[in-house]
């Protein structure tokens, strides 16, 4: 399961509809139930500052506001991982808010995953290459093991029809088999169609 939340910063008029320990808590019962379905991963704008706490690793921002230390009670709680400055790509953690001149450049955005999603997680980071708003975006990639289904033979007449598994790297010499102009090639296509060996 894969989600995106933003919570507002300190000060906000948003907070006073729905309070900043409201809203972790929400958080808390959504990842708690989704971590029952399997892979977690949850990611966005925080405005929360985790800094240096363990077992996070140095970064280049080393504070911690309000949000940062309830995200970390609720990552905790949880048993989740906040990959800021943990993973490959994030080491040391990079800031996601570039600041203005009246706020200090920081690291808001975080991603934060279920255990059982942490050994198919192969780059988590800031994408330094993108500039979309003030803030910058994370990136992560993760890895699943693909497993080949074997399709039932096919029969046709009581006779079970020869399958071919695709080679990708047979594609160029294929493509010129099918482009030349030999009549063995022709032969062989023949005597498929003849013998139903075709799909």
């Amino acid at each position: 399961i894969i989600g995106t939340t933003y919570v507002p910063p300190a000060g906000s008029p948003l907070l006073a509809s729905l309070s900043l320990s409201d809203r972790m808590n929400k958080i808390q019962k959504t990842m708690s139930k989704a971590k029952d379905e399997g892979f977690v991963l949850l990611g966005g704008d925080f405005n929360s500052r985790v800094g240096p706490l363990p077992p996070m690793a140095q970064g280049d921002d080393t504070r911690v506001n309000s949000h940062g230390r309830r995200l970390l009670r609720v990552a905790h709680k949880l048993g989740v991982y906040i990959c800021t400055g943990r993973v490959i790509g994030d080491i040391p953690a990079g800031v996601s808010y570039h600041g203005t001149s009246r706020s200090a450049a920081t690291r808001l955005d975080h991603i934060i995953i279920s255990p059982n999603l942490l050994s198919h997680l192969q780059h988590s980071g800031v994408d330094l290459a993108r500039s979309d708003s003030d803030h910058i975006p994370l990136c992560t990639t993760l890895s699943f093991p693909t497993s080949m289904r074997h399709p039932q033979p096919l029969t046709r007449g009581g006779h079970t029809l020869s399958q071919i598994r695709w080679c990708p790297l047979a594609r160029v010499p294929y493509a010129q088999a099918l482009q030349s102009d030999d009549s063995n090639l022709m032969s062989h296509c023949d005597k498929a169609i003849q013998e139903g060996d075709i799909q």
